[in-house]
């Protein structure tokens, strides 16, 4: 059973964990937390990934090869594991398998010590689970291959302050808005937006939303860092840091909020919607563009 949380109640409702057409399905969420049916086919691989929650893999039924690091396990039905977040692992079924994943977030960090923690840590995206890549088109993966170069930037996004470091930070932003966000506002938007009622209407408004507060925080980012390489800093160096330093967890939390987004919502719904002759006019409107750059 799952339950749908709801305001005043709390409401049973009944779900399937029969075999499905897709290979990863939601069932349910709960803020941080969800529950993901696995339907993989003989043969079938769930290449090496890793995620920042706390996995449980419970095995319905058939069989898996789960390889955790240099751990190997055979799970049959009943079967199942924990893996501890950022361990990367992989499933390889060895017969037509139904499995549940329940994806667990880290207890949340006691807000006193934020200023000694680690930049936000990836939600659940092609980078962190490349199997959202088989939902989306080929025609639109080149959007979310994108996403995973820019993902394995802000990962290197964490305390202490290191100029070199964080300067490679904001150059593959930067890239990104001059690159991939101009792709999807000029290429890709207009087109999904004839299919939802409007530009008005559907994802796009907040998504665009969300890309002029990315290009703001990008920006004020800059201009702190600039001023902590002034020769005579009016304010000290440790200050401009630690200002610095807060701007760039604010720009990387909504950043890796925006993939999240996108990856398991925008290009999947895209994928359905677009007719065969958008997708083949998005991939050549993108080849022409980068011919040209």
């Amino acid at each position: 059973m799952r339950w749908r949380i709801k305001k005043e109640a709390m409401e049973m409702e009944r779900f399937s964990l029969e075999f499905q057409s897709e290979k990863v399905r939601p069932v349910f969420r709960l803020g941080e937390s969800r529950v993901v049916q696995l339907s993989l086919g003989k043969g079938g691989l769930l290449d090496n990934h890793k995620t920042t929650h706390t996995l449980m893999f419970l095995t319905v039924n058939g069989q898996v090869r789960f390889t955790a690091g240099d751990e190997e396990q055979i799970l049959g039905a009943g079967d199942g594991v924990i893996v501890e977040p950022l361990r990367e692992h992989r499933v390889e079924a060895l017969e037509d398998t139904v499995a549940l994943l329940t994806l667990i977030p880290a207890p949340a960090q006691d807000p006193s010590a934020a200023d000694d923690a680690s930049l936000a840590q990836p939600p659940v995206c092609a980078y962190t689970n490349p199997a959202l890549l088989e939902q989306i088109d080929p025609a639109l993966r080149p959007f979310v291959e994108d996403h995973m170069d820019l993902c394995r930037e802000l990962e290197r996004a964490k305390d202490p302050f290191d100029r070199a470091a964080v300067q490679r930070i904001l150059d593959a932003i930067g890239e990104e808005l001059e690159r991939h966000f101009v792709y999807e506002e000029e290429i890709l938007f207009p087109r999904l937006t004839r299919h939802l009622g409007g530009p008005d209407v559907g994802p796009v408004p907040k998504l665009l939303k969300e890309h002029r507060m990315v290009r703001d925080l990008h920006r004020a980012s800059v201009e702190v860092l600039s001023a902590w390489d002034e020769p005579a800093p009016s304010q000290g160096r440790d200050d401009i840091e630690r200002i610095f330093m807060n701007k760039l967890r604010e720009l990387t939390a909504l950043l890796w909020n925006h993939i999240e987004k996108e990856d398991n919502h925008l290009f999947t719904m895209a994928s359905r919607i677009l007719t065969p002759e958008e997708k083949a006019a998005v991939v050549a409107e993108m080849e022409q563009r980068e011919r040209q750059r």
